[in-house]
C-alpha cells in the first residue's frame, strides 16, 4: 500500500549535514554523563564543550565567556537527531560600557572563578564571575548559564559603585547572513532563515535597568539587545526544529510562546511539522484486529525524498493493552503499519508514530525510548483510537405475581350484588300482582 499524498508547495531543501552528528554525539554523552554521576559540580577548565538537555545539543560551550558556538535538535531519551542545524555561529556575548568614563569591558571569567554542574540529557548550570580591568572603578558581574530543554538562559548580576550609569548590550552571530529575517516586540524577538534550514530562535530580555530596545536588521544576522542601569540583565532563548513540512509550524509555535519564554523555560519540544496525518480507527474491545493503518504524506516531505531515498523506519508508542504492530518497508520505500492483536480495554487513545532513519548498525545506544534504535529526521504523528466497550446484555426482570382478590372486593362483583337485589325486588313485586289478580277472580 502506498501513503496516500496530499498537495502543497516545496520550501527550499534541508541540509543534511548533521547527520554526522550522530555518532559523535552519542560519544559526547557517554563522557559528559560520567561527569554527571560525580564530577559535574566544581571548578571548569576553560574550555568549551557539547551539552545535551533532554531534546537539544548545544555544542561548543564556553565556560569562561558564556557564548554558544551552534545548537541543534537532538532528543536524548532515543538518540535521534533532528533536522535543522547552524543555530547559531557563536551567541552569548556580553559587553559592559561606562559611558561617562569611556570605558568598556566584554565579558571574560577570572581565572579558575568558573564553575559547572553539567548533567546529560537534564539541567546544567554554568557559573562564571568575571570582573573589569577599568582605570576608575571597576565592577563585578557574575554569569549563570542555564540549559534546560529547548531553552538556554543567560542571566548577569552586575554590582559596583556606579550600576546606574552602566550600558549592558548582549549579541553573538546566527550565522543565518542576508536570509536573516525579525519578528521584534518590545522585549521579544522571533528570528528565522526564511525557511533554508536554521531552527527558528525566540529570544526575551528580562531587566531591572531601563531597556534601550533590541537592534535588529532584515538580512543582517547579529541582533542585539542593550539595556542601561541594569543590575539584572537576562536573555531567554529558544531553540525549535522543524521537518521538510513544518517550517510555518514552528515560526507560528515560537511566536505563540515568545510573549512568555521566562515562564515555559525548561520546556522540550519535538519536531515541528504535521507531515503524515492518520485516519482515525474505530475498534470493539475483545474483538480481534488485524488492520493497515491509513495516512496521508504532504508532497512536502514526499518531494523532500524522504521515503524514496532514505531507510526510513516507522514506530508506534504507547499501545493500548493487547493491541501491537508490524511496520513494513515496500519496495518504492513507503511503510505499511498493521495494527494487530485484541484490544482488551475500551476508550479513545492517541499513540505517538514516529517515523525516522536509524542509524546504520555500529552505533549502539543505551537509551531507547521512545524509539527502539537511534537515527535522525523524525516525523511524528499520531493515531486517534477509539475502542468501544464489550456491549453488556440487557436483564429483564419478570413482573412480581399478584394474588386474586376476593369477588366482593371488586367493583364488578359489587355491581353484581346490586343487579341481583333489584332483580329480586322486581320478582317479588311480580308475585305480590298476581297473587291480587286472584284473589279478585
Amino acid at each position: 500500500m502506498e501513503p496516500q499524498v496530499s498537495n502543497t508547495h516545496l520550501p527550499p531543501k534541508l541540509s543534511n549535514t548533521h547527520r554526522a552528528r550522530v555518532v559523535a554525539a552519542g560519544l559526547g554523552v557517554s563522557a559528559l554523563t560520567l561527569v554527571s554521576l560525580g564530577l559535574g559540580a566544581g571548578p571548569a577548565s576553560a574550555d568549551s564543550t557539547d551539552i545535551p538537555t533532554s531534546s537539544v545539543t548545544w555544542t561548543g560551550v564556553d565556560d569562561t565567556t558564556g557564548s554558544i558556538r551552534d545548537a541543534y535538535q537532538h532528543d536524548f531519551a532515543s538518540n535521534v537527531d533532528g533536522w535543522t542545524d547552524d543555530a547559531f555561529d557563536g551567541y552569548g556575548n556580553f559587553t559592559l560600557s561606562d559611558p561617562v568614563n569611556e570605558e568598556s569591558w566584554n565579558f571574560v571569567a577570572n581565572p579558575g572563578e568558573s564553575t559547572s554542574d553539567i548533567v546529560a540529557g537534564g539541567t546544567s548550570t554554568l557559573t562564571m564571575h568575571g570582573t573589569t580591568d577599568w582605570a576608575v572603578d571597576n565592577y563585578d558581574v557574575v554569569l549563570t548559564l542555564t540549559l534546560e530543554g529547548n531553552y538556554a538562559r543567560w542571566s548577569y548580576a552586575i554590582s559596583g559603585p556606579q550600576v546606574a550609569t552602566l550600558v549592558s548590550e548582549f549579541d553573538g552571530n546566527l550565522g543565518s547572513d542576508d536570509a536573516s529575517t525579525f519578528l521584534t516586540s518590545d522585549t521579544t524577538v522571533v528570528s528565522d532563515d526564511t525557511g533554508s534550514g536554521d531552527p527558528v530562535l525566540g529570544y526575551s530580555v528580562a531587566t531591572d535597568g531601563t531597556f534601550d530596545g533590541w537592534t535588529t536588521v532584515e538580512g543582517d544576522d547579529q541582533p542585539s539587545a542593550q539595556a542601561t542601569g541594569a543590575s539584572v540583565f537576562a536573555v531567554t532563548l529558544v531553540a525549535t526544529d522543524w521537518n521538510a513540512c513544518g517550517f510555518d509550524e514552528a515560526k507560528a509555535f515560537v511566536e505563540s510562546i515568545v510573549a512568555d519564554l521566562p515562564g515555559n523555560f525548561g520546556e522540550s519540544y519535538q519536531t515541528s511539522g504535521s507531515c503524515i496525518v492518520f485516519a482515525p480507527v474505530s475498534l470493539q474491545q475483545g474483538v480481534p484486529v488485524n488492520q493497515v493503518l491509513s495516512y496521508t504524506v504532504d508532497q512536502l516531505l514526499t518531494d523532500d525524498l524522504y521515503f524514496s531515498d532514505n531507510v526510513v523506519t516507522a514506530e508506534l508508542t504507547d499501545l493500548p493493552t493487547g493491541l501491537s504492530y508490524t511496520s513494513v518497508r515496500q519496495d518504492d520505500g513507503s511503510i505499511v503499519i498493521t495494527l494487530t492483536g485484541t484490544p482488551t480495554a475500551s476508550g479513545t487513545f492517541t499513540p505517538t508514530a514516529v517515523f525516522f532513519i536509524p542509524t546504520p548498525a555500529g552505533n549502539p545506544t543505551d537509551r531507547l525510548a521512545p524509539t527502539s534504535q537511534p537515527g535522525s529526521r523524525p516525523v511524528y504523528s499520531t493515531v486517534s483510537l477509539s475502542i468501544a466497550a464489550i456491549p453488556v446484555p440487557a436483564v429483564i426482570t419478570p413482573a412480581a405475581a399478584t394474588a386474586t382478590p376476593l369477588l366482593a372486593a371488586t367493583g364488578f362483583d359489587g355491581g353484581l350484588l346490586g343487579g341481583l337485589a333489584a332483580l329480586a325486588s322486581v320478582v317479588g313485586a311480580a308475585v305480590v300482582m298476581i297473587q291480587a289478580r286472584r284473589r279478585r277472580v
